[in-house]
């Protein structure tokens, strides 16, 4: 009997520890494209694209006199079954990107955290059609970005 409940332990255990992710890139395709954002006075785009079945990287920037300003580059990639928003902004960090792991997903929001990182702390993107309501938040502040689909 004990062999009995041995073996069906480490078969349980087997299947357990062979799962795959929950969560993978493919489930973030709606991300995928390029949207606007104005804020204040300036109109911010975000484009992301389908680099590999692990990684979307995308930018964030403006245009001013005709040229493009880069304000971040991302990378959202999966590293050992689980998910990262990895954001590396040129005059902080070092231009080193940050890690926010993602912590909760349905099939139109994700959200991404870093309790560690000084602002933001959380990163959230909730699909609304072809458009993104997005925002940061950390230390009592929130700032949002409504982003609409252009291609």
């Amino acid at each position: 009997m004990k062999r009995i409940i041995l073996f069906y332990t480490i078969c349980f255990l087997a299947i357990a520890c062979s799962k795959k992710p929950t969560v993978t890139i493919a489930d973030l395709d709606w991300i995928i494209g390029t949207r606007s954002s104005q804020q204040d006075q300036m109109l911010i785009y975000e484009s992301w694209s389908k680099t590999s079945d692990e990684l979307l990287t995308g930018k964030s920037y403006y245009t001013e006199n005709g040229d493009t300003m880069l304000l971040e580059t991302i990378e959202i990639k999966q590293i050992d079954g689980e998910i990262f928003y990895c954001p590396a902004v040129s005059n902080q960090n070092e231009g080193k990107a940050i890690e926010f792991k993602l912590t909760s997903k349905s099939p139109n929001e994700l959200v991404f955290e870093n309790p560690e990182h000084d602002f933001p702390k959380k990163i959230v993107y909730i699909q609304e059609g072809n458009n993104i309501n997005a925002w940061i938040e950390g230390d009592g502040k929130k700032i949002p970005f409504f982003m609409t689909k252009i291609n």
